[in-house]
């Protein structure tokens, strides 16, 4: 637990016996209104714990930074590649500073000897076994919680202003989790700078996910324009999220398909 402003808080003794760090902390406002806060989180903060592990760690092979897949921006029409994106089209303030950390990273791994490995998960959701997602209303979580809140107050139809054809890319916390400790593991890890997008060979289509929930929910839920109060007050709950579900999502991932 230390104040993320001074990375030097970890401590040169320690920092002298890490062999691969694993950088996965992030502010997640999508606010504009906190944009100098997540400033200097995501960016300014990270770029001074590289440094400070650049000069301080010498055991260390590699800095892992867990990035987001959609720093490739909604202009893309194809498939997002494992490159660093210029000039995409973001939506909010936490899709534009991890885009902005990937840049940092990749200049600051220039000058410094610390290599750097971008980790660009889709959209995370909870364990593919037990379901546990730590209590997250986070992405599609949020959703399911405003269906849940329109169930509960006897609501018997709910409608998203979305895209039911949409298809979207969901990964299980766990495979990212195995994914991430065979990435440490490896014997031979270059120098490189590397990009890994990490997600699912399968998609789900946003009417599909609507259909589930319903299931489990006594609600109709339809994909369509709001038309009634709790219609336009839920939409306006999940309406940060709401962009990512109106297109599909395509994502290469021949680099982490390779390398493991």
């Amino acid at each position: 637990s230390i104040d993320f402003a001074k990375p030097e808080q970890i401590g040169d003794s320690l920092a002298k016996t890490l062999d691969v760090f694993w950088h996965v902390a992030a502010e997640m406002s999508y606010s504009s209104k906190s944009f100098i806060k997540s400033f200097q989180q995501n960016i300014t903060n990270t770029a001074a714990l590289h440094r400070y592990l650049a000069d301080m760690a010498p055991k260390l092979k590699r800095f892992y930074y867990l990035s987001t897949a959609y720093t490739g921006g909604f202009a893309n029409k194809g498939i997002i590649k494992e490159e660093i994106h210029v000039a995409p089209e973001v939506d909010n303030v936490y899709q534009a500073l991890k885009w902005a950390a990937e840049l940092t990273l990749e200049r600051q791994s220039q000058d410094y000897d610390l290599a750097v490995s971008l980790f660009r998960p889709s959209i995370v959701v909870g364990h593919s076994e037990t379901g546990y997602r730590a209590g997250s209303n986070f992405g599609i979580y949020g959703f399911i919680k405003a269906s849940y809140l329109a169930a509960k107050y006897n609501y018997k139809t709910l409608r998203f202003n979305l895209n039911e054809n949409a298809e979207a890319n969901l990964i299980p916390v766990n495979y990212l989790s195995e994914w991430a400790v065979l990435l440490s593991e490896r014997e031979n890890q270059s120098r490189e700078f590397e990009i890994y997008n990490a997600n699912s060979v399968s998609v789900v289509k946003i009417g599909e996910m609507a259909d589930l929930v319903k299931g489990l929910l006594d609600i109709e839920i339809l994909i369509e324009k709001p038309q009634t109060d709790i219609d336009r007050r839920i939409n306006k709950m999940t309406q940060r999220n709401a962009p990512f579900a109106k297109k599909s999502w395509y994502f290469e991932s021949n680099n982490l398909r390779n390398t493991l």
